[in-house]
């Protein structure tokens, strides 16, 4: 036994057998509260729309957020559709104290009724978050102030781990 791992060893080291050295992904099922405030204060939306507030439960996504609404549709885009229904997109990014991610969302909006939905796509990250990828889910209500639950899948690429 002893002799297998001395050749095994031997062929790594002289590069007869490679061995991949980046690591696989890490992912993590993320679940938590995103709870955010509406602002047009320092707000660069060309629909006048932005948000700020907080990612918590939901390591390694915990920390500030702040939002861009990028585009609205009333009727969430759709003929017959009630107009207080509003589909969007924005972007988002994530500050962390190990990173920050950037996310590109879809969503709708029910002004009438207070609730919204979206699906939230990692699409940049720094630190512990370069690399990473991921879809994050937000169903929450509000108008002005939406506390909203999150939930999703993402996976670190280990490219920021020391």
């Amino acid at each position: 036994m002893r002799r297998i791992l001395t050749v095994i060893a031997v062929l790594v080291l002289t590069g007869v057998v490679g061995v991949d050295a980046q690591a696989a992904p890490l992912c993590r099922t993320v679940a938590g509260r995103f709870v955010v405030d509406v602002t047009t204060v320092d707000c660069a939306s060309p629909v006048g729309m932005c948000t700020r507030g907080a990612i918590t439960g939901a390591k390694p996504l915990n920390g500030t957020t702040s939002a861009v609404l990028t585009a609205t549709a009333a009727g969430a885009g759709m003929p017959g559709v009630a107009p207080s229904m509003l589909s969007y997109t924005s972007t988002w990014q994530l500050t962390t104290p190990h990173g920050t991610a950037v996310f590109s969302d879809i969503g709708i909006f029910d002004t009438a009724g207070g609730r919204t939905t979206s699906i939230s796509t990692l699409v940049s990250g720094t630190g512990r978050l370069a690399g990473a990828t991921g879809v994050v889910y937000l169903n929450g209500t509000g108008t002005t102030h939406l506390d909203a639950e999150i939930r999703g899948q993402i996976c670190l690429s280990g490219a920021g781990d020391a």
